[in-house]
């Protein structure tokens, strides 16, 4: 069996429709293998932890992604006690749907799971035995620096760990979530820091130039808004991802993320276009006529299709219009 993959001729301009679909509608696509990166203490692992939930039920992330349909998650927590991880997907699943059945945790702390090692390859390969019949739809590496072995700032050392990230991707035929964190900030003169940027992932730039995606998290400069993040996405392969998005943690329980922004304006402009048109129109054609990003056209379609004012069909593809009987 080969390692690797030959299209000749007319299969090389063949795409397979289900590897474009969303697992999360603006955040992850089939296969994808995407970053969440944040300094320290910011909660990416509550945000992580929070995405796995809600896909295991498939419902909406921060209450305004879609997914599609709920997926089988293999949670690989390289930190954290056992009690300590099991007590935050508790609080989380307070408030989050959870469907335990789709939902895998496995606890590494204390043991040796560093993937470019031979022990972490044995831990691997048993993992891949172990969900062959029935494997993950996602796995979450919380986190990167605890999964691997020897310094993240050497390219070859990088390259090791991202090669059995892309065999348990391959085996798994899965989406990858890495969770990892950034360099510390740095400040100006008058002790200002300076705006982080996705450069700031701590390690070698081959992290960074080969996942299809990073999502960074970001804390508001305001002191009256301690638990607010921004939610960035500068790398990105498709455009299809969403970016600057505010967020509020609730804490200690439930403990989960929820977005905050009011779109009322932009959520009538839709409304009044998508009343104009007279078949059905995807997500990049109401960008285009309101003028809008994709990010704040996901919101106002979360609030009209929850208000029943707009139908949505299609499956890869979605198409979205007025449900005319109720104009």
């Amino acid at each position: 069996m080969p390692n690797y993959r030959l299209y000749q001729g007319q299969a090389i301009f063949q795409l397979e429709d289900n590897k474009a679909e969303a697992i999360v509608e603006g955040l992850i696509y089939e296969n994808d293998t995407i970053l969440i990166v944040a300094p320290p203490k910011m909660s990416k692992i509550v945000f992580a932890m929070q995405l796995a939930c809600n896909l295991s039920s498939g419902t909406q992330f921060l209450n305004f992604l879609d997914i599609p349909r709920p997926v089988s998650v293999l949670y690989i927590a390289t930190e954290m006690k056992d009690d300590e991880l099991k007590d935050r997907f508790i609080r989380t699943s307070h408030f989050v749907d959870t469907n335990v059945d789709n939902l895998a945790l496995v606890c590494t702390k204390g043991a040796n799971f560093k993937l470019n090692t031979p022990i972490g390859r044995r831990a691997l390969n048993e993992l891949i035995t172990l969900y062959k019949q029935a494997p993950p739809k996602v796995v979450f590496i919380d986190s990167v620096y605890k999964a691997f072995y020897g310094s993240l700032t050497k390219d070859d050392v990088v390259n090791e760990f991202l090669t059995e990230v892309d065999r348990m991707s391959a085996e798994f035929d899965c989406a990858v979530v890495l969770v990892h964190h950034s360099k510390k900030a740095t400040r100006d003169k008058d002790n200002m820091e300076y705006a982080s940027s996705d450069a700031d992932t701590y390690g070698s730039q081959f992290l960074i130039g080969s996942v299809d995606h990073i999502i960074r998290l970001e804390k508001i400069r305001k002191e009256s808004a301690p638990l607010d993040r921004f939610v960035r996405c500068e790398t990105q392969r498709t455009g299809k991802v969403i970016t600057d998005i505010r967020i509020r943690l609730n804490e200690p329980d439930p403990l989960y993320f929820h977005m905050i922004g009011n779109v009322e304006t932009e959520k009538a402009s839709v409304l009044q276009m998508l009343t104009k048109e007279t078949e059905l129109i995807d997500i990049s054609q109401m960008m285009k006529k309101v003028s809008l990003g994709r990010t704040k056209m996901y919101q106002c379609l979360k609030e009209l299709l929850s208000q029943r004012l707009i139908t949505k069909e299609g499956t890869r593809t979605k198409l979205y219009g007025v449900r005319r009987s109720e104009i």
